[in-house]
Parts: structure tokens; sequence; C-alpha cells
């Protein structure tokens, strides 16, 4: 086997320096959309600090440079949260179904709540599609009607006897993010 040339060595002993070096600096580097984000979401007044918080926690590339961007990145933040929360319901419905919760309520509002997670989840799509399309007060429209499913969820549940509503911080997450979604999305029209 041949030795390594003194060249090649270095290399294999710097490289990794190098490396970290590199990544150190990326990782100390602001977000380039920060600015854009605190600007924009100081404007929404719902919920100023969940919105920076979620916009800057997400890769957004360069598609959130602007307020339209950053719409489209919350409502897509939106209905990934109302699609686990969808989820979860269903599953929640069925434990309550193989519990034979029905006399209680609580699967008859779980179904519903399910139901409305659909139509929300449908709605946020749409809010994201008519946002592309540069349609905003049909996408607010849409991203309000998402929200209207949500807080239907929230209080069906609440007329269940006994029953401390397990969705009520996922349906506040859900709520949040569409509204934060929403006073970007009217900040465009």
């Amino acid at each position: 086997m041949a030795a390594a040339s003194p060249s090649v060595l270095l290399l294999l002993l710097f490289l990794p320096l190098v490396l970290s070096l590199a990544i150190a600096v990326a990782a100390s580097q602001p977000n380039p959309n920060k600015k854009v984000i605190e600007e924009t979401c100081k404007c929404t007044t719902v919920h100023s600090a969940l919105c920076v918080e979620a916009l800057t926690a997400v890769d957004m590339g360069g598609a959130a440079a602007d307020a339209r961007g950053l719409a489209a990145v919350a409502v897509r933040l939106a209905e990934r949260n109302a699609t686990g929360t969808a989820e979860e319901v269903a599953r929640l419905r069925d434990e309550a179904e193989a519990r034979g919760a029905a006399g209680e309520g609580e699967e008859e509002c779980l179904g519903e709540c399910e139901e409305l997670y659909e139509d929300t989840v449908e709605q946020l799509e749409g809010a994201a599609a008519a946002l592309e399309a540069g349609k905003f007060a049909d996408a607010a429209a849409a991203a309000e009607a998402a929200l209207a499913g949500v807080r239907v969820c929230q209080d069906g549940c609440r007329a269940v006897p006994d029953h401390k509503n397990v969705l009520t911080k996922r349906n506040g997450d859900v709520s949040r993010l569409c509204s934060i979604a929403i006073s970007i999305i009217r900040l465009l029209h």
C-alpha cells in the first residue's frame, strides 16, 4: 500500500476543522427573513410573539421574503397542525367508541370534531391555493372558515357533562395559527 502524500494528510487533518468552522459560522448567521417576520408579525396584532416564534422556526428559503410568502407559510403551519389534530381526534374517537363512551356524549363530540377538522384542513388547503393565485380575499375567507370549524369543535365538546376536553390545547394551537395566518393575509389586501 502506498503512503499518502503530505498534502493529502494535511487535508485530512484540517478538513474537519474547516467544516466545523463553516457550520459554526452558518449557524451564527441570523435568519435573513427574521426582520421581515418581526415587522409583519408586529402588524398582525394577534399573537405577535407566537407569530415570530413559529415563522422563524420554519426553514422558509426565499419564499418568505415578503408578507405574501409569510402568509403562505402561516397557512401551511396551520394546515399541518390541523392535520395532526384531525389524526388525534380520530384516534380519540376510536378509543371512546371502544370504551363505549357514547352515553357520555364524548364519542359524538369527537365524531363531530373529526368532521370539522376534515373541513378545516380542506379550508386551509383552499386558503393556500387562493394565496398562490393572488386571491387574498378568498384566502382570508377560507382561513376564517377553518378557524370557525375549530371553534365549533371546542364549543361542542364543552357541552359534554364531566368531560375535560382533551382537545383544548390542540384546538387552541390551531386557532392561534389560523388567526396569525388570517392577520397576515389581511395585510395583503
